[in-house]
C-alpha cells in the first residue's frame, strides 16, 4: 500500500509506475489533510522482481511512506544455507486421539564445524507436541534445548561437527479433527538467519471418533454389549485406545474389569450415536 498525507491545492497528484508502465494516478483533493492510501493489484505482481516507482505532481514538497506485505507458504529456500533439514510426519491420515511422530533429520552439509543452529517445525492445528517426549530428547542429547512458541517448536543446537547429522522422532497426539497444513518449517544457523532452508508445511487430516465409531466392528461390539456381564476384553481396550485413554489399561487390569466397564457404559451414552438417530 502506498500512503500519502498532504494538505493539496487540488492540482496535486501521485502516479505509480510497475515496471515502467503506469498502473495508477491518485489525485489529491484540495485541502486534503488526512493520509491517502491506495493498495496495489496483486495480479500484478507477477513472480519475480520489479520496479515501483512512485511520481509526484505539485507545488509542495510531499512526505510519502510505503508498506509492503504478503504471504507466501513457503519462501524460496537459500543456495547458502549449510544445513540440510527434513521435518515429515510418519501418518498424515489419524484419529481424533491418535498418535504419531514427526520424523526429523538435519545435516550439516559441509567438511567444518557450525555455530548454532535452529531448526523451526510448524505443526498443523489439531496436533499437539508431547512434551515428555521433547523432555527426552534433550536427556539423549538429539538437540540442546526447546521452546514452543504458538504452532511451532524451535529446536537448538548449540553447534555442529563437521559431516554432523541428528536423526530423531518428535510424539504428536491428533487432537481436534479437521484438515490442517502447517506453517513452512525451516532451519538455518542462528547467527545467519537470512540463509534458511524451508520446507513444505506439514500437512494432516484427523478425523473425528464418530465416523470411526460407525465404521468399525470392534467399537460397535464395545457399543452393544451388555456393560454389567460382557467379557470381550479386547473390545474394552480397543475403545480405550481410540480415546487416547491408555492408561487406564493398567488400572483396567488391577481394578478389575466390570468397574472399567461401567465407566464406559456412561461414556457411551454421551458420546455415541443413539440408535434412534441412526
Amino acid at each position: 500500500g502506498i500512503n500519502a498525507e498532504y494538505g493539496g491545492d487540488g492540482s496535486s497528484s501521485v502516479s505509480l509506475f510497475l515496471d515502467g508502465q503506469l498502473i495508477d494516478k491518485i489525485g489529491i483533493p484540495s485541502g486534503s489533510a488526512s493520509a491517502i492510501t491506495q493498495n496495489l493489484n496483486p495480479t500484478l505482481l507477477t513472480p519475480g522482481q520489479h520496479k515501483l516507482q512512485i511520481a509526484y505532481e505539485g507545488k509542495t514538497s510531499l512526505p510519502f511512506s510505503t508498506d509492503v506485505e504478503f504471504r507466501v507458504l513457503k519462501m524460496k529456500s537459500s543456495r547458502e544455507c549449510v544445513v540440510k533439514f527434513k521435518a515429515v510426519i510418519a501418518s498424515p491420515v489419524l484419529t481424533e486421539g491418535q498418535g504419531s511422530e514427526i520424523k526429523v533429520t538435519l545435516l550439516n552439509k559441509k567438511n567444518e564445524p557450525q555455530p548454532m543452529v535452529v531448526a523451526i517445525i510448524g505443526l498443523p492445528g489439531g496436533l499437539e507436541p508431547r512434551h515428555e517426549k521433547l523432555k527426552e530428547l534433550v536427556k539423549l542429547e538429539k538437540f540442546d534445548f526447546y521452546e514452543i512458541r504458538g504452532r511451532e517448536i524451535i529446536l537448538y543446537w548449540r553447534g555442529m561437527n563437521p559431516n554432523d547429522k541428528h536423526t530423531f522422532s518428535i510424539d504428536v497426539k491428533a487432537a481436534v479433527p479437521g484438515k490442517y497444513v502447517g506453517p513452512a518449517s525451516r532451519a538455518y544457523l542462528y547467527y545467519t538467519p537470512d540463509h534458511k532452508q524451508w520446507r513444505d508445511g506439514i500437512a494432516v487430516e484427523i478425523t473425528p471418533l464418530k465416523e470411526n465409531w460407525e465404521s468399525s466392528d470392534s467399537i460397535k461390539d464395545v457399543e452393544m454389549m451388555d456393560v454389567g456381564t460382557s467379557n470381550d476384553v479386547s473390545s474394552v481396550e480397543k475403545w480405550l485406545e481410540l480415546h487416547g485413554l491408555e492408561e487406564y489399561k493398567e488400572s483396567f487390569k488391577k481394578e478389575g474389569y466390570d468397574d472399567v466397564v461401567d465407566i464406559i457404559g456412561i461414556c457411551l451414552l454421551y458420546t455415541s450415536p443413539s440408535p434412534r438417530d441412526s
